[in-house]
């Protein structure tokens, strides 16, 4: 590699290829194998598999090691009675893992896998993004284990390479990331520099990123201290993070695997529309309020007679956004307001008027189904689809957004919110029930909002917070759910936004 370099511009594409790590193997220049294992992992895996896998034993789990080199971690997996899977660009370090550990192989004529004679460790040859979930021995992992993989990966290919790692994790799963840090000043990689905000920023959208324990690797008892004093460092650290997908997202992913196990492969992202209506398929509904919003009904009574003391329901409208089959509607519907709702799965419409016995009559050729006396409409489709001018009133006295805002993607969060101004009568109320907590404990959905986030996004708007509750209190009836998915702080709060 140096006499290439001297050649040729170096570059992070350069050093961070596949054949330039298969140069290294093959020149037995191999400075990141650790020859007994990996510290940390070994330190803290005991007590995470206590955490994750108290009722599992390891011979019921698979464990994926991605860019795996001949790392002896396998091995102790395989050893302990998991069973292992392994990717590797290089045919030399595949082959010296097994040497190196006397493994008895077997290798599948035609296929880029070599296995153990007893079929429980197999590692793969080859590109790793050519390792798809249909072209490895087992589409789902419970864990992964990312040591030199993640921190290998040129910058352009991160964001796919996430994203394949989160498609081979099962829902319940564990993924297990060991990355380094230092000072860009004084080094450019390999291996490439990661810290916290580094991992939420890749990972956070999916996962909750648990950072585990830092070592540091200049410290006297390194064995790695000489090696990286050699490049100037004044700095360098180890570190090692548990990552999990986040609660309401792994009922949506075993939605998913419940489609796929049918024969019909769903074809969208995490957050889509599409992926929301599988949960309402499956019946897999956790933020579904049986009883409407509390805080909402705590204060609608003051709201009423703050904001609109000389009007009566039956003269306003309001509108409420991605409502699925919310309690709150039938309940405005009751008190005498005209309710317009949208919802993209077909089902949780359905459901509403069943469950409420609310007679409907649907107009041929539209996407909306309406009770009999039409003070209760509900649109069928795509949120932004539904402007102003597609939704049988231009503007809405009221907005109820419970669920809905919360749920946007990032990128599309300026585009809904200048949809509900467009949507908001200018004497009108906007009330907002919105989710936070630790980003370092989970990542959602719902995403999380405080304060500061409300007026970044509705700076049009004055907001003002009405409540706050503790959703983790002993008398919370939705603590379980979120004690369930590791957070030590949760709250509701609802907001009430109008225009300044």
């Amino acid at each position: 590699m140096a006499s290439t370099e001297q050649q040729e511009s170096k570059s992070e594409n350069t050093l961070c290829s596949p054949e330039a790590w298969g140069a290294l193997w093959k020149q037995n220049i191999t400075p990141w194998h650790e020859a007994g294992g990996n510290r940390l992992l070994w330190k803290h895996f005991g007590k995470i598999m206590s955490e994750n896998f108290s009722e599992r034993k390891p011979e019921d789990l698979k464990v994926f090691v991605p860019l795996c080199g001949k790392a002896k971690d396998m091995y102790l997996f395989y050893q302990m009675g998991f069973t292992v899977v392994g990717v590797e660009f290089s045919p030399e370090a595949i082959s010296e893992f097994f040497k190196d550990n006397g493994i008895a192989t077997s290798a599948a004529d035609g296929t880029s896998f070599t296995m153990s004679s007893d079929g429980k460790l197999i590692i793969g040859q080859g590109d790793i993004y050519s390792f798809t979930s249909d072209k490895l021995p087992f589409p789902k992992y419970d864990i992964i284990w990312d040591r030199g993989s993640f921190e290998a990966i040129n910058k352009e290919d991160r964001e796919k390479y996430v994203q394949q790692m989160v498609d081979l994790f099962a829902p319940d799963g564990t993924y297990l990331i060991y990355t380094n840090d230092y000072n860009d000043s004084e080094y450019s990689g390999p291996p490439m520099r990661f810290n916290m905000a580094d991992m939420q920023s890749y990972f956070g959208a999916q996962m909750s990123v648990e950072p585990r324990e830092t070592e540091d690797l200049l410290a006297p008892e390194s064995p790695e201290k000489k090696m990286w004093n050699n490049f100037g460092l004044t700095r360098m650290t180890g570190n090692m993070y548990m990552m999990k997908i986040g609660y309401l997202l792994a009922g949506l992913l075993l939605a998913m695997a419940s489609t796929e196990q049918q024969g019909t492969k769903p074809k969208y992202s995490l957050r889509s529309p599409e992926a929301w209506r599988a949960l309402w398929t499956k019946n897999v509904t956790p933020w579904h309020e049986e009883g409407g919003n509390e805080l909402l009904w705590k204060h609608f009574g003051k709201i009423m007679s703050e904001n609109f003391s000389e009007r009566k329901p039956e003269d306003l409208k309001v509108f409420v956004p991605l409502c699925g089959k919310a309690k709150d509607m039938y309940l405005f519907y009751k008190m005498g307001f005209t309710v317009v709702g949208v919802e993209f799965s077909s089902e949780a419409i359905s459901e509403f008027f069943k469950d409420n016995e609310i007679a409907t009559s649907e107009a041929d050729g539209t996407s909306f189904t309406t009770s009999s006396d039409e003070k209760l409409i509900i649109g069928q489709g795509d949120i932004y689809s539904f402007t102003s001018d597609k939704l049988p009133f231009p503007k809405y006295d009221i907005i109820w957004d419970r669920g809905s805002f919360e749920a946007i993607n990032k990128e599309d969060r300026e585009k809904y919110v200048q949809q509900m101004v467009d949507l908001f009568a200018p004497d009108g109320t906007y009330l907002i029930y919105t989710n936070d907590y630790n980003d370092s404990e989970y990542s959602g959905p719902p995403m999380r909002f405080n304060m500061a986030d409300m007026q970044s996004y509705f700076g049009a708007m004055s907001v003002e917070a009405v409540e706050t509750e503790d959703l983790l209190a002993p008398d919370s009836s939705k603590n379980e759910m979120w004690i369930k998915a590791g957070l030590t702080r949760m709250t509701g709060t609802m907001y009430i936004m109008k225009t300044k």
